[in-house]
């Protein structure tokens, strides 16, 4: 008998142990936050804006961690503030200490371009450089001027320059529509019409996309698009120069 109230007063013991650490275990248990949630999975945005990351629930209570898998297309910081960079996707992460996370899948399209005030007006060409599209090699006027046939006289040489450096000009719109002036052999001018857009990467760079078709001109295919960078002072633009070499002529801008 004594035995036996030994065994029941053990079991009793053991019983009452195990429901100690169950109890404590949910005790802890409860005091863990095992989900992450926000009120957008899904977001749309364009290069340039940011969001503020909305949380659900006991969300905003906890302690966070963000991060972006992307960083070329967003950033986060540590207030949950995402900014898009550039035109992509990317996921973004919220995860808690616990390791609890959730996830928001990112989508950034390109801004809507309008021109900067400081390119409207006329374009002049004023200089230009040669780029070999082979090398990369860059040659300056003075080197031009060494590569041209040496039959030619002084004033020939520079009566060519300056046929290149202004056979084309540019009329930029404050409408991102630009207007290229393109002189005729009879002593006229024809015009393309096109519009600017700003890279999608880069800043202060872009590209000119021109109706040919509705030019009448023949063999101008090559103009259809065209780069454009501006320094501060110039605006550069490469147009095709024979089989071997980029044209860069460099533009004044007298502003409107």
């Amino acid at each position: 008998m004594k035995n036996t109230l030994i065994k029941l007063k053990a079991i009793l013991v053991g019983s009452l142990i195990v429901m100690s650490f169950l109890s404590c275990t949910n005790d802890e248990d409860e005091g863990i936050i095992k989900t992450v949630t926000v009120e957008e999975s899904f977001k749309i945005i364009k290069a340039g804006e940011s969001f503020e990351i909305k949380l659900s629930g006991d969300t905003a209570n906890q302690k966070l961690t963000f991060k972006s898998y992307n960083l070329e297309v967003a950033t986060i910081d540590d207030k949950g503030v995402v900014t898009g960079v550039g035109v992509g996707f990317a996921i973004i992460s919220i995860e808690n200490e616990n390791g609890a996370e959730a996830t928001i899948e990112l989508t950034v399209e390109k801004a809507d371009f309008h021109v900067p005030a400081e390119i409207i007006g006329t374009w002049s060409g004023v200089k230009i450089e040669l780029i070999n599209k082979s090398t990369g090699d860059v040659y300056d006027e003075a080197t031009i001027l060494g590569m041209l046939n040496a039959e030619l006289t002084d004033e020939e040489k520079q009566k060519w320059f300056n046929t290149v450096r202004t056979q084309f000009s540019y009329q930029m719109n404050s409408d991102n529509t630009i207007i290229m002036t393109i002189p005729t052999e009879d002593g006229g001018e024809k015009y393309l019409d096109g519009e600017l857009d700003a890279d999608d990467k880069y800043k202060n760079i872009y590209h000119a996309l021109f109706d040919i078709e509705s030019s009448g001109i023949q063999g101008i295919e090559t103009l259809r698009k065209q780069s454009m960078t501006y320094d501060g002072e110039y605006v550069a633009v490469e147009t095709p120069f024979g089989p071997e070499f980029i044209l860069v002529t460099y533009y004044t801008i007298e502003r409107e």
